[in-house]
């Protein structure tokens, strides 16, 4: 239901089309569902056989492909998440300081700060050993997750007291800032784990630029949304 009255999907594709599409999808969600379900777990194998130090050399075509969808799969969500929230989160807490342009502005000067602090995080830790990276990064996506979810609370609305804009990047830190870190370090690290365990295989480490590209799809694809 919600996949055949969307809005926007439904102004560009037509009603019809939709219902369609929707109707494909009710059908095939079990196929659909129980194949990424497959490929998630053979995608993880290579990768928990490396934090272990295990010799598992990864030359099946299942177990690569499987780890090449749940790599793509990752990074995917991660750059969609990424450009989704944040303004999900500025529209949430416009009202409460005046729905002012500046309110904006701080909101897109914190989100760039984090993303960058971010970047800087993921090229510090893809220097490490990989089962340091995996450590460190696990701990980060556990801290993000006990800060979900990212709803602002009433009590941060402003009394009429104080800096305004200390208040705006007070709130943003509060709710969003753990967890907007830990998306946007993800594609990055996902990234260089994929050149990294393909080094020395050229054809397969080109395919890290494929993943550049799908992350920058989903962020297309989560500003039209």
């Amino acid at each position: 239901e919600a996949l055949a009255h969307q809005p926007r999907l439904v102004h560009a594709f037509g009603r019809e089309r939709m219902q369609r599409a929707a109707q494909w999808f009710e059908r095939n969600v079990a196929g659909l569902g129980g194949n990424v379900a497959l490929g998630v777990l053979l995608g993880m194998t290579p990768v928990v056989a490396a934090f272990f130090g295990l010799p598992l050399d990864v030359r099946h075509v299942t177990l690569s492909t499987g780890s090449l969808a749940l790599c793509a799969s990752t990074i995917f969500v991660s750059a969609f998440l990424l450009f989704l929230v944040q303004p999900l989160i500025a529209r949430q807490i416009l009202p409460w300081f005046g729905g002012s342009a500046a309110v904006w502005t701080l909101c897109l000067v914190f989100f760039q700060v984090v993303l960058l602090l971010g970047y800087f995080y993921a090229d510090f830790l893809s220097r490490r050993p990989l089962r340091t990276q995996a450590i460190v990064h696990a701990l980060l996506l556990l801290a993000a997750c006990a800060m979900l979810p990212v709803i602002p609370d009433a009590s941060w609305k402003p009394t009429g007291q104080g800096d305004p804009a200390a208040g705006v990047l007070a709130v943003l830190a509060a709710t969003i800032g753990l967890p907007y870190l830990a998306v946007c370090t993800t594609g990055p690290l996902v990234q260089s784990w994929v050149s990294r365990l393909h080094a020395g295989d050229a054809p397969r480490q080109a395919r890290v630029y494929r993943l550049f590209a799908l992350s920058n799809l989903a962020a297309l694809f989560a500003l039209v949304v």
